[in-house]
């Protein structure tokens, strides 16, 4: 399989690729293997696992807070509690699309989570 059949690998690249072209805008060169001994990559690496850390916790605070998330999660997570009734009402074909939609659901309440926590670090 190419990369370019699959739209959320071609994404991957892409960022890599942009967040490549940032660092050398920054430094001038690419990451150069010699730059650190081991433990000055792992040391840089930890850092940068906090740095994640610290944005995890604060998107998952911005989530926390937000009483419209709240709502909408609280909606979805109900019709998660019912998914195996519908799954026992519906023909397996139409469970299929349904299952499908709410797969999609989800990823659009984390996109949007995520845009609006940005929007307001904008602020």
């Amino acid at each position: 399989m190419n990369h370019t059949d699959n739209p959320i690998i071609s994404a991957v690249i892409s960022k890599l690729n942009a967040q490549q072209e940032k660092g050398l805008a920054k430094y001038g060169q690419p990451v150069q293997v010699n730059a650190y001994d081991l433990r000055g990559w792992l040391q840089h690496a930890l850092e940068e696992t906090l740095d994640h850390a610290v944005y995890l916790e604060a998107a998952i605070q911005t989530l926390d807070d937000n009483p419209e998330i709240k709502h909408v999660i609280k909606g979805f997570k109900e019709m998660e509690a019912v998914r195996e009734d519908i799954k026992i009402l519906y023909h397996p074909r139409h469970y299929g699309g349904w299952d499908h939609a709410m797969s999609h659901f989800e990823e659009i309440l984390k996109s949007a989570q995520l845009l609006k926590g940005a929007a307001e670090c904008q602020k």
